[in-house]
């Protein structure tokens, strides 16, 4: 952290994403697995992410490498302009046509949001839409200001997207890459306070989940046991699939399975599950997270595990140079959504989901839009 402060002039690292909350776990971990009647990490896991750690570090070392005769990132303003009608219009169109998609989906399943409604939304034209609004959540939440009305309302529809699509962390996610965008602006201080707010929030979003999937008779010692083992499944997952001796080197190919699965698509092969079969009961669920650097060395064992470490450590400090070179506030849409999904590195390595690929891509499209001569004025 320290020498990424030097290097790039900022906190706002991708190391500092991934290894500061995966302590917190740790330590979080050593106090409660205990006294909730679960077994103890085995002291592996933190070899395995000091190692993984070190490489990612080291795929990022190579940008910095590149950015010696950078002024540093801190030191360059980013230009910033609040939302156009044109923007606003085009973001609201959008959102309309997931919603009716959506509803559509739901009609289709009795409204029942259950699993295989979450399959069929998170696919097809929600599930790209879905994308796209990814990106629109995040720029809104990092440029409204508080008068800007028609914003809050975008950003609260799609949110509520996010909540029928029922993954925990996609609710989470863009609201944490947003607020870390705020900050890195100097839109919004770090307090100790709304670092204390975030679990509450998250804790708010599971009861909401839960209760749009499951109704509201259900009593609240679900919720906390179903928080808690969320919290601790990725790094206690990673321990037991050692203790039980699972396969590890098993592919290394399934690493990089969104990529894979885009050649599928467009060869018209059968496109492969995105999770990992490795299911375990912890003595609380069952499980099939295995932590960031746990997954890659599952499926990549050591010195391939190595390799990827930095190849996935490239990729994310990438974002963090060109932001540097670009200053464009899409690039920042792109990293802060990054950063937020290394914060869930102590779950599971979100690099399996076609977002960490498709979302750059766009917020590589958008900059170019941008920049072009064709730009439409106010977009």
């Amino acid at each position: 952290m320290v020498i990424d402060k030097w290097q790039w002039g900022t906190y706002f690292t991708p190391i500092t994403f991934i290894g500061l909350p995966f302590v917190a776990v740790c330590f979080l971990s050593i106090i409660f697995l205990n006294n909730l009647g679960l077994p103890d990490l085995r002291y592996e896991v933190l070899l395995i992410w000091i190692v993984g750690l070190l490489f990612f570090w080291l795929g990022g070392f190579l940008w910095a490498l590149q950015k010696m005769n950078m002024k540093k990132l801190s030191n360059k303003p980013i230009a910033l302009e609040s939302s156009s009608r044109k923007q606003l219009f085009l973001f609201g169109f959008i959102l309309f046509v997931v919603y009716v998609k959506a509803y559509l989906i739901a009609n289709k399943h009795g409204f029942i949001f259950n699993e295989d409604f979450e399959k069929d939304f998170g696919s097809g034209i929600t599930g790209h839409g879905m994308m796209v609004l990814r990106i629109v959540l995040i720029y809104l939440i990092i440029t409204s200001k508080k008068r800007d009305f028609f914003s809050f309302i975008i950003i609260a529809l799609t949110l509520g997207l996010n909540f029928l699509y029922q993954v925990k962390s996609w609710i989470l996610i863009p609201v944490i890459a947003g607020l870390v965008g705020r900050i890195i602006l100097n839109k919004s201080q770090v307090s100790i306070g709304k670092m204390l707010l975030l679990p509450m929030i998250a804790f708010g979003v599971f009861v909401g989940v839960y209760t749009i999937s499951l109704g509201t008779e259900v009593p609240f010692s679900f919720f906390t046991n179903h928080f808690l083992h969320y919290l601790f499944s990725g790094t206690l997952g990673m321990s037991m699939h050692l203790d039980y001796n699972y396969p590890v080197d098993d592919n290394w190919v399934y690493l990089f399975n969104p990529l894979i699965n885009i050649f599928n698509a467009i060869t018209g092969t059968e496109i492969s599950s995105n999770s990992s079969d490795f299911w375990i009961h912890t003595g609380a669920n069952w499980t099939n997270v295995k932590t960031f650097f746990g997954t890659i060395y599952i499926y990549g064992g050591v010195t391939k595990g190595i390799i990827i470490s930095m190849i996935f450590g490239m990729f994310y400090y990438s974002f963090l140079f060109f932001l540097g070179i670009s200053r464009n506030i899409y690039i920042l849409v792109v990293y802060v959504l990054l950063l937020a999904c290394l914060f869930f590195g102590w779950f599971d390595s979100y690099m399996m989901n076609l977002t960490s690929y498709e979302v750059p891509v766009l917020g590589i499209l958008f900059f170019l839009i941008s920049k072009s001569k064709f730009n439409i004025r106010g977009v």
